[in-house]
């Protein structure tokens, strides 16, 4: 297939049917979407897309497309060629191509939480009276990355208790929905991150 604006825009029209709905699984659907060119034609956007295919090509879109809508609860068209979304895609291939580095900084910064309360590790993921874990609260304010927290949750499988104990109905279903939405995109060495995970944590 010729890779141009409607290939971007079919991609982007995949990728927000992922993330913002629940039927829809990119990797299910290997990314097919049904739309027509004479549809994307009439778009006043159109030359936005177009753009977006010359600016990344057919590797780099797919992790620009997955940065914005994993960072932004909606990915509008409109803010893609904005700068901001340049930088949220810069910052996440540089995660991407360094997911063990960023790893370790980020268990390093959750060994910290850990010892100033003088607690056991299993303490920043439990949730006392509904509320939210501690490490939720430092994931939900960007200071541990997404990345991290699935990771570990691999490893440790305390998601499935944080969904059944969290009693906030607001923040939390659409931030549990975006890591399980992005899950399936996240690719690292299971043995190396547990090796990491146990010299820092455990």
């Amino acid at each position: 297939m010729t890779y141009d604006g409607f290939a971007v825009y079919r991609k982007y029209l995949a990728y927000k049917l992922h993330f913002t709905t629940d039927k829809y699984d990119y990797t299910e659907h290997s990314g097919m979407v049904h739309t027509k060119l004479e549809t994307f034609t009439k778009r006043n956007d159109r030359y936005m897309f177009h753009k977006l295919s010359v600016k990344y090509n057919q590797d780099e879109i797919d992790d620009f497309m997955i940065a914005n809508f994993v960072k932004k609860n909606k990915a509008w068209s409109g803010s893609l060629l904005e700068r901001d979304s340049h930088e949220t895609y810069l910052q996440y291939r540089k995660r991407k191509e360094a997911t063990n580095y960023y790893f370790k900084e980020d268990l390093g910064r959750v060994r910290s939480l850990i010892d100033m309360d003088n607690s056991e590790p299993n303490h920043v993921v439990t949730v006392s009276d509904g509320q939210h874990p501690i490490l939720l609260r430092h994931c939900i304010g960007n200071k541990i990355s997404k990345e991290t927290l699935i990771i570990m949750d691999y490893h440790l499988n305390f998601i499935r208790d944080w969904n059944k104990n969290i009693t906030d109905k607001i923040v939390w279903p659409d931030f549990y929905k975006k890591v399980q939405k992005f899950k399936p995109f996240l690719k690292f060495n299971q043995t190396e991150t547990k090796i990491i995970l146990k010299e820092k944590l455990l």
